[in-house]
């Protein structure tokens, strides 16, 4: 947005610019000096404001585009961000549904053949689970 700015800035500059120079060399009289008629000065100015509205829409055209991939890359980016992170709890969760049955059987397993239980079945089964 700054450098829009500033060339909207340098725009106004030029225009000023050539404006207190026409009035410094031409003055104010009633009527133009040098043989310059009004319907001349007139189409010079419209010719000239043509031309920086034309140039101007070519840069906002060029600005818009780079808006618009810039924000389409953030989006990107960002539903890349979301999908990875659901993704990961997904898995986790599926990961978790599928040991915790496993370590259920491997606890029940192993106290049907030791027959001694030394800790608590929850404890192993959360423990087991967990890895």
């Amino acid at each position: 947005m700054r450098v829009g700015n500033y060339i909207i800035f340098a725009v106004n500059i030029l225009i000023g610019s050539f404006c207190i120079y026409f009035f410094v060399s031409r003055g104010y009289g009633p009527s133009p000096a040098d043989g310059w008629k009004y319907n001349e000065i007139v189409s010079l100015l419209f010719a000239a404001a043509t031309f920086v509205m034309a140039a101007l829409t070519i840069v906002l055209a060029v600005l818009a585009v780079a808006g618009y991939t810039a924000i389409r890359t953030m989006a990107k980016e960002a539903a890349e961000a979301v999908a990875s992170a659901e993704a990961k709890n997904v898995a986790t969760q599926i990961a978790r549904d599928t040991a915790t049955p496993v370590a259920e059987r491997a606890v029940r397993e192993a106290i049907a053949q030791t027959g001694i239980v030394k800790y608590q079945t929850d404890e192993l089964v959360s423990a087991l689970s967990n890895e």
